[in-house]
């Protein structure tokens, strides 16, 4: 469901589904016709999920399995800080990655079964440039 706003969804609002593959649908099939792996992925879809109930996770994870052949992957490795090369394809989604996610890590993450395909990344935060710095200690302004 794509909804902002209200929190009163119905039957007729956008969908993944209904509105967004659709929107671009052609110039997907046309870069997976064309081959052109240098410019994809082409479109970025960016979920910034607040509500992530395990069920509402599986409803957007059967949404993207019907369009898997249009999604950046890569294969699951044994090891979590082992990264594996990005299967490029016209699309790549990423997910809002913040501390306390768990629903989200254990649906796009933890069960995918071992070698196969992570479709789903996280986004990350800017590190800090000067992680250990100390702050300037104030003066009092009135002594």
């Amino acid at each position: 469901m794509l909804i902002h706003g209200s929190k009163k969804v119905s039957e007729s609002d956008p969908t993944l589904d209904n509105y967004f593959f659709p929107k671009i649908g052609l110039v997907v099939e046309k870069a997976l016709e064309q081959g052109n792996k240098g410019d994809w992925p082409l479109i970025t879809l960016y979920l910034d999920i607040r509500n992530d109930p395990p069920e509402h996770l599986a409803a957007i994870s059967k949404t993207l399995d019907s369009h898997s052949a249009w999604l950046t992957t890569a294969k699951k490795t044994a090891n979590l800080t082992e990264q594996s090369p990005l299967e490029l394809k016209p699309i790549m989604v990423l997910v809002e990655d913040k501390s306390g996610d768990e629903n989200k890590r254990v649906a796009f993450y933890d069960d995918v079964p071992m070698d196969g395909s992570i479709r789903v990344f996280g986004s990350a935060s800017k590190p800090d440039p000067n992680p250990g710095r100390k702050l300037p200690s104030r003066k009092p302004l009135i002594a």
